[in-house]
């Protein structure tokens, strides 16, 4: 899935919903810059 805020495609284990727009929105958890700094150093 991709992540409503950064387009990102994401798996699921890393995106959490929240609601957004009225509707519930698949986003990056605990946030995009975070999971991105997060998977950066992994690499």
């Amino acid at each position: 899935m991709s992540c409503f805020l950064c387009g990102k495609h994401r798996p699921r284990a890393q995106l959490k919903t929240r609601k957004l727009l009225g509707k519930a929105q698949a986003v990056c958890a605990p946030s995009c810059k975070e999971l991105e700094e997060l998977l950066s150093k992994k690499a």
